[in-house]
């Protein structure tokens, strides 16, 4: 992975960075982890002015719980442009899960692209599913402590 980010880094010409991110993508979908390092270059190249850049910027982000990374995503899905990015970034944000976006994702059902909305709906969806998940899993957890301290 440190090569491909290497490469990026060096690259000035959008197809040839589209074609690293994509197979930095595909690693991280096959159980790579997201560095530091790589998330401070996705950092930049979401300003980037190709609009297929910043949407492979949005599916690398799905893999980092990083807050600049979803403050990044907030700011695209707020003022991007193009509404694959906006609709892409409501993506990641409800498959990071992070409860803080959910004001954000709410604002989003206003946008005037049904992409973006439908994104940010299926978003609010897994966000809300992983809080109550984890509420039934803490509460479990709770039962199970006093339960043995019982026992």
């Amino acid at each position: 992975m440190e090569n491909l980010i290497e490469k990026l880094k060096n690259e000035d010409i959008d197809t040839n960075q589209l074609g690293i991110l994509s197979e930095i993508g595909e690693k991280l979908t096959n159980g790579g982890k997201i560095s530091k390092e790589l998330e401070l270059e996705i950092l930049q190249l979401f300003e980037s002015e190709n609009d297929f850049v910043r949407i492979k910027c949005t599916e690398i982000s799905e893999f980092s719980k990083a807050d600049e990374i979803i403050d990044k995503l907030i700011e695209r899905l707020k003022n991007d442009s193009n509404y694959f990015v906006r609709g892409f970034s409501a993506k990641a944000l409800g498959a990071i899960g992070n409860l803080r976006v959910k004001d954000s994702l709410e604002e989003a059902l206003d946008d005037k692209e049904g992409f973006v909305v439908s994104f940010a709906m299926q978003a609010l969806k897994n966000i809300n599913l992983k809080s109550a998940f984890s509420s039934k899993l803490n509460m479990l957890k709770s039962k199970l402590k006093a339960g043995s301290k019982n026992g």
